[in-house]
């Protein structure tokens, strides 16, 4: 560094700027020795350009520390933002895995919906089928019904017309068994006739026992013949 005189004759004369007067210690920093200082100490005629080079090497130095220390500061706060990305990318892989299986389980979910949906529709239209298969039934069975009702009206009146011939049937029987009283009554009578005749005619006996015997078969046979067409009405 080159010093500063002043060439006009008479006028006062400017300071010059020497290593010794452009050095001065920082604040706080009485106590400290700088290595200018002990080598201004050691030797106070070292010359200027000596004592310049090294205040250049102490202030490269000095920028040098602050360089490092920055450079230190912006290599943690390099590594802190690496970490803070890695952290990041894990946390976007992870939202990005977690946003796929959500994807594929909305879409197994869509799939089991239209699935869903699609058995829904199908049994819907076999309700629709069976409801109408059963009206259809019902329909049917209410015809049946319609035609048991007219069929049992059918009945009803046959049953009521077969009720008026038993009874006649029961009235003719009645009269067939007063038929039967006076046959048996007539046969004791002739049965009589016949004793009174044996005991009279004992000679006629075996004539007279054949015509009495020939009477109560032909009454018997009557009477039978009474009897079985009664039974047959009452069957009708």
């Amino acid at each position: 560094m080159a010093c500063l005189k002043d060439s006009s004759q008479g006028s006062k004369k400017t300071p010059i700027l020497t290593p010794r007067t452009f050095y001065r210690k920082p604040r706080g920093s009485a106590n400290s020795k700088s290595f200018v200082d002990y080598v201004m100490s050691s030797d106070p005629h070292l010359p200027d350009f000596v004592l310049l080079g090294f205040q250049a090497t102490v202030l490269y130095n000095q920028a040098f520390a602050k360089s490092q220390d920055k450079l230190t500061h912006y290599e943690e706060e390099c590594m802190r933002l690496s970490s803070e990305a890695d952290k990041l990318r894990a946390l976007f892989t992870k939202k990005k895995e977690e946003l796929r299986d959500l994807k594929a389980h909305l879409e197994t979910m869509s799939r089991e919906r239209t699935d869903l949906a699609e058995q829904l529709e199908k049994k819907d239209i076999l309700m629709r089928e069976g409801l109408r298969a059963r009206d259809i039934e019902v329909l049917g069975l209410k015809q049946h019904v319609d035609e048991i009702a007219s069929a049992r009206d059918t009945l009803q009146g046959k049953l009521t017309l077969a009720e008026h011939h038993l009874h006649d049937a029961r009235a003719d029987s009645s009269k067939y068994k007063d038929l039967h009283a006076e046959s048996v009554a007539a046969l004791f009578a002739v049965k009589s006739e016949d004793d009174a005749l044996i005991s009279s005619y004992r000679e006629d006996a075996a004539t007279a026992n054949a015509g009495a015997k020939k009477v109560s078969e032909v009454a018997e046979l009557e009477l039978t013949r009474a009897l079985e067409h009664d039974r047959l009405r009452s069957r009708r």
